[in-house]
C-alpha cells in the first residue's frame, strides 16, 4: 500500500529540522511552487484542463449561491484543512445571511467537530467513515 502524496516526505524538506529560519522559508517557497508549477505526473494549477475544471466549478458553485434550493456546497477536510473548511463555510453564509441570501454553505472535518479542537487520526484514513460523515452533513 503506498503512502497518499499528502502524507509523505518531501524530498525538499527531508532535512528542514536542521535548516536556518531563512533556509526554511526557502524551501516552503520551493514546495508551495510545486503547486503552481506541477509536480511529478499532478498538472500546475494554471493547466488549462485544471484552469478549466475550476471554471465548471465555479459556475455550478455560483448556480447554488443563487439559489439555495438548487444545491449545497460541502467544503471538507482533515486537520486543518477541515478547520478552514469550518471557518469558510461559517464567513460565507454569515455573508449571505448579511445580504438577506439563504446559507447555503456545509464543513465536513473528519472526525467531526470534536477534531475542531483535537487531532482525530483514525478517521482520517477511514474513507467508509467519510461516506458515513458526508451523508451525514447532507441529510442523505
Amino acid at each position: 500500500m503506498s503512502v497518499p502524496v499528502t502524507e509523505a516526505v518531501n524530498p525538499i524538506t527531508k532535512n528542514v529540522d536542521v535548516a536556518s529560519p531563512l533556509e526554511i522559508v526557502s524551501l516552503l517557497h520551493k514546495c508551495d511552487k510545486e503547486i503552481f508549477e506541477g509536480w511529478n505526473e499532478y498538472k500546475s494549477l494554471y493547466d488549462e484542463e485544471v484552469l478549466a475544471t475550476l471554471d465548471k466549478i465555479i459556475t455550478v458553485a455560483a448556480s447554488i449561491i443563487e439559489n439555495a434550493a438548487s444545491g449545497l456546497i460541502v467544503l471538507s477536510g482533515c486537520g486543518t484543512s477541515g478547520r478552514i473548511a469550518f471557518l469558510t463555510a461559517r464567513t460565507f453564509n454569515a455573508k449571505l445571511s448579511e445580504l438577506s441570501r439563504t446559507p447555503c454553505f456545509k464543513y465536513l472535518i473528519a472526525g467531526r467537530d470534536k477534531a475542531l479542537f483535537t487531532s482525530q487520526e483514525a478517521p482520517e484514513d477511514d474513507p467508509v467513515c467519510g461516506v458515513e460523515m458526508l451523508k451525514e452533513v447532507i441529510d442523505w
